[in-house]
């Protein structure tokens, strides 16, 4: 008879609990090992050996080679700014010089005056916008952009005139019924008309419509600017108000000194007014529009006012004349009768 022997399945064995496991680190070899992975985790030394190629990375040489680059063409650079050649081989029809200053050598666009290199060199001044050639002594303003503009209101006509003699060389309509003002700042011409209360800007050469807006006053009576900022003054408000010279928009506005405002304009960074009721000149901050000084006018109805770069002219109805001012004194120059017979604003592009 076979024995039967009672044999269980062996017990589960037990897996070590995380406090065992913890008295094997607390051991001396685990505190060694977890020192080792830390100072191995702390390492700088590239201790696995990664290379740039494995990693896509620039080598020491590569990255002054390129170093070395940059310094070259930046020296490049340095070198091509300092040249005063022309190495653009610029010509004065490009940058709006004279066409008499052709010849020049050398060309500056800045604010301040460079040495100049050579008779002819042209400098823009960007400081007033305005042109200048050397002369082999001095800087002299350039001229051949510059041009004088005159307004009436019997005939209604705008005219250009001579800037030394008075003569008229061109005249057209002007474009509404009662012209009152005209002047300019670099290269652009304005006027107004107080019959249908409208500002507009004018091809100087052909005298038509560019662009035309409502005025800020519904009686204008001058306009004309600096170099770069244009002005209006009127009449029902007896404000001076200054103008986006793009959208004929207003950007300020102060009161006037006078009740009977008229002319309004100047020369490169200088402004004037006239007034009628006083029968005065003022010469204006173009900041702030207070006066900075003040004449008496050279007639006793005064009209329009303004000029080019550093001209200064002047018109009144009483005997029908245009004046040249001194711009610092505001004493007459010199004076032609009108080609109006009721003249009403003068003033130049500059």
């Amino acid at each position: 008879m076979r024995r039967i022997i009672n044999n269980p399945m062996p017990a589960k064995r037990e897996r070590p609990d995380e406090t065992c496991f913890l008295d094997r680190l607390r051991t001396e070899g685990g505190i060694e090992a977890l020192k080792r992975i830390e100072a191995h985790e702390a390492r700088k030394d590239n201790p696995h050996r990664v290379t740039t190629t494995q990693i896509n990375a620039a080598t020491t040489n590569d990255l002054a080679l390129q170093e070395q680059r940059i310094t070259a063409q930046e020296q490049k650079l340095a070198a091509h700014e300092a040249r005063t050649d022309n190495p653009h081989k610029v010509t004065s029809a490009q940058v709006g010089a004279a066409a008499a200053r052709e010849g020049a050598q050398n060309i500056w666009v800045r604010a301040t005056a460079p040495t100049a290199k050579a008779l002819g060199d042209l400098w823009f001044d960007t400081s007033i916008n305005r042109w200048h050639y050397w002369t082999g002594t001095v800087w002299n303003i350039e001229t051949g952009l510059e041009r004088l503009f005159h307004c009436g209101n019997n005939p209604e006509k705008i005219y250009e005139l001579n800037l030394d003699n008075f003569a008229v060389i061109s005249h057209a309509s002007s474009p509404n019924n009662w012209p009152n003002g005209i002047g300019g700042i670099i290269n652009r011409l304005y006027h107004c008309d107080k019959d249908v209360d409208r500002t507009y800007e004018l091809n100087p050469d052909t005298f038509a419509v560019m662009r035309s807006a409502s005025s800020p006053d519904i009686w204008p009576e001058g306009i004309g600017g600096t170099s770069n900022r244009l002005y209006l003054c009127g009449d029902n408000t007896t404000r001076i108000y200054e103008l986006n010279p793009d959208n004929l928009s207003t950007i300020r506005s102060v009161s006037s000194q006078s009740n009977f405002l008229r002319g309004m304009g100047g020369i490169s960074n200088r402004l004037y007014h006239c007034c009628n009721d006083l029968n005065k000149i003022y010469e204006l901050n173009p900041d702030t529009l207070t006066v900075v000084s003040s004449t008496s006018t050279p007639d006793t109805d005064p009209e329009g006012i303004g000029g080019i770069s550093s001209r200064l002219y002047y018109c009144d109805s009483r005997n029908d004349r245009t004046f040249e001012l001194n711009p610092n004194t505001l004493a007459v120059i010199r004076s032609t009768t009108s080609p109006n017979i009721w003249p009403t604003g003068i003033g130049g592009i500059k």
